[in-house]
């Protein structure tokens, strides 16, 4: 009825992430840098959604971009969590720029419609 004779199958193996010798994964400097600037990266995107944080999200983004790049400069570790800080912190540059543009042709938008109605109400 039925066949029951597997073969032997390879098993996948997880990467090995961290493969400087004598590198513990709970070093605290590091643990302590690669939060902090994973932190900043993210506040920095959260910013960079709103109208006034958007142009404080440009600058908190570059400054972060530039302390991962100060850090991994200095002989630091480029492990995912110092790799995503620095994707973020470039996205929160790009993001704050573009919604930047975007809130100031929406704000004269709106300028313009408002101008046209107080123009339109005094005119009769």
């Amino acid at each position: 009825m039925e066949n029951n004779n597997y073969q032997q199958q390879q098993y996948y193996q997880q990467p090995q992430y961290y493969t400087t010798p004598g590198f513990q994964a709970s070093d605290p400097v590091y643990l302590a840098k690669a939060n902090e600037l994973l932190k900043s990266a993210i506040i920095a995107c959260v910013l960079a959604g709103f109208p006034v944080c958007s142009i404080i999200a440009i600058f908190k983004g570059m400054g972060n971009r530039k302390k991962v790049l100060e850090y991994l400069d200095k002989g630091g570790l480029h492990t995912p969590r110092i790799k995503i800080s620095s994707i973020l912190s470039r996205a929160a540059t790009y993001y704050g720029i573009g919604s930047t543009v975007l809130y100031a042709i929406m704000f004269l938008y709106y300028a313009l419609i408002i101008g046209f109605l107080i123009f339109s109400a005094t005119s009769r």
